[in-house]
């Protein structure tokens, strides 16, 4: 017997954080995501949740955990894009269609009852996060901000019906450092357009970081405006993701290009 349950209390959110960890255990390429990551952004410590909101359920079969999803309401979207259409996110599953088409009726329902015209998925829980299933490059390690999944999902959304709207890719590109960039072939291109355009390039300051974090939101929102599914992230949003991210990158990855 499946059953889909809202999670509604700190054990139901426990399982719905860790499940991936459970499903993809045996998955050599799969790295988790850091759980209190995952808790700061799907609780009301994420500011998403000043403007919007979203629900969580857990799939369960014959009392195992097999699976998730989320019923994402993104205000700021339908607004930005003056549109009427929901969201589900966060969705893992084991191999098991009928589970799968159970969370998928469980948000269907949902955006019929707050008379939605269309879902959009996954998101976990904007186009800012991660977002999309994996299709190819099982064998690889899943990039930063990108989704790692097992091959049978694409096949069950295809089944439910759900239609690609766009293709996502991610680009590898190793260096060692910035200086080591700045020495190939494409970083010397860079500098000698900068220099001849009087733009200069430099790294973050630290020292006054909560300044650099609104010229770099700003910078942000207007390169991303015509991006597909963008929506601009308001000052609080983008704070909590340069935060995180800066636990992740090294300082002299972040570069600023000026004008004069």
């Amino acid at each position: 017997m499946i059953t889909i349950t809202k999670v509604e209390n700190k054990s139901q959110l426990k399982e719905f954080i860790r499940f991936p960890h459970l499903l993809y255990h045996d998955s050599a390429e799969y790295v988790p995501e850091l759980d209190f990551s995952v808790k700061n952004l799907i609780t009301d410590r994420n500011p998403f949740f000043e403007h919007s909101k979203a629900s969580f359920y857990l799939a369960k079969l014959d009392g195992e955990l097999v699976g998730r999803i989320a019923f994402i309401e993104n205000r700021q979207h339908n607004q930005f894009h003056e549109e009427n259409v929901c969201f589900f996110g966060f969705f893992d599953v084991a191999n098991n269609y009928d589970v799968a088409k159970a969370l998928f009726d469980k948000v269907v329902l949902k955006s019929r009852e707050e008379a939605y015209d269309k879902i959009i998925g996954p998101t976990n829980l904007t186009t800012n996060d991660s977002c999309g299933i994996l299709t190819k490059g099982f064998d690889e390690s899943p990039m930063i901000l990108m989704p790692y999944n097992l091959p049978y999902y694409e096949d069950f959304l295809r089944r439910y019906g759900w239609k690609t709207t766009i293709n996502l890719y991610s680009y590898n590109f190793t260096i060692y450092s910035v200086n080591q960039f700045f020495e190939s072939n494409l970083g010397k291109r860079i500098l000698e357009l900068s220099n001849s355009n009087r733009i200069t390039i430099r790294n973050c300051n630290y020292q006054h970081f909560d300044d650099e974090l609104e010229t770099l939101r700003k910078v942000y929102n207007a390169s991303n405006k015509n991006n597909w599914g963008f929506v601009p992230l308001t000052k609080n949003e983008f704070g909590m993701m340069a935060k995180d991210l800066k636990s992740m990158i090294p300082p002299e990855l972040i570069l600023f290009a000026e004008y004069q």
